[in-house]
């Protein structure tokens, strides 16, 4: 994993009382925070949100791009703020493009938002780390890339690994390009939880066909 130089932004942070992906330190050094022409932070009342499928080729004025550490081991590139709504990044294969890192839940969807649009985010030190869950296993034909598996941290973010496997039978657990992961020991338990999840959807296939 590549070594990034990130300067944390100098404003004092807001402390917000929510457990796990709750701890949030935006990482982007030039972000440009409140100033002039910076989207409006959105309000308390701003109804049902639409999460957008993927950022738009054309940048407008308004368009800001963030990394996000969640909970001091999670890292999500290149997220977008476009009219005054958050964008996922997309992973670009080919001619088609893949969503492959979601929010799943609305209050953590509206955090982040306000994160982009005061520049500075809630951060908390101390945090557990998330809770691993390998949602589903989608079995592939392909020979080098067996399978899909959709992984969520504390049940709001969800990852989309790849399940690699070489011709001696080894297996290995390739990421989205715009995800990271900070810290080795978790590394190696996100590794761990997907293998045994292909493996018993593996077995699982197998005797359904017999």
């Amino acid at each position: 994993m590549k070594n990034r130089r990130s300067k944390f932004l100098p404003a004092a942070l807001l402390v917000l009382q929510t457990a796990g992906l709750g701890a949030l330190e935006l990482t982007k050094a030039d972000f440009p925070g409140n100033a002039p022409g910076s989207p409006a932070a959105p309000s308390a009342s701003s109804g049902t949100v639409a999460l957008a499928s993927g950022p738009q080729k054309v940048k407008t004025a308004g368009s800001l791009k963030a990394d996000f550490t969640f909970s001091g081991v999670l890292v999500v590139k290149n997220m977008a703020f476009e009219k005054n709504a958050v964008v996922m990044p997309v992973t670009a294969y080919k001619d088609r493009t893949y969503t492959d890192i979601k929010l799943l839940s609305k209050g953590f969807y509206m955090k982040i938002q306000a994160c982009f649009a005061r520049g500075e985010c809630a951060s908390r030190t101390g945090a557990a780390a998330p809770v691993i869950k390998v949602e589903e296993v989608k079995l592939l034909k392909s020979r080098t890339r067996v399978a899909n598996a959709e992984v969520s941290f504390d049940g709001e973010l969800k990852v989309t690994f790849g399940v690699m496997k070489n011709r001696s039978g080894e297996l290995w657990v390739v990421y989205p390009g715009n995800f990271e992961v900070a810290d080795a020991a978790f590394k190696s338990a996100i590794a761990k939880a997907v293998k045994e999840a292909y493996a018993k959807a593996s077995i699982t296939a197998q005797q359904q066909k017999k």
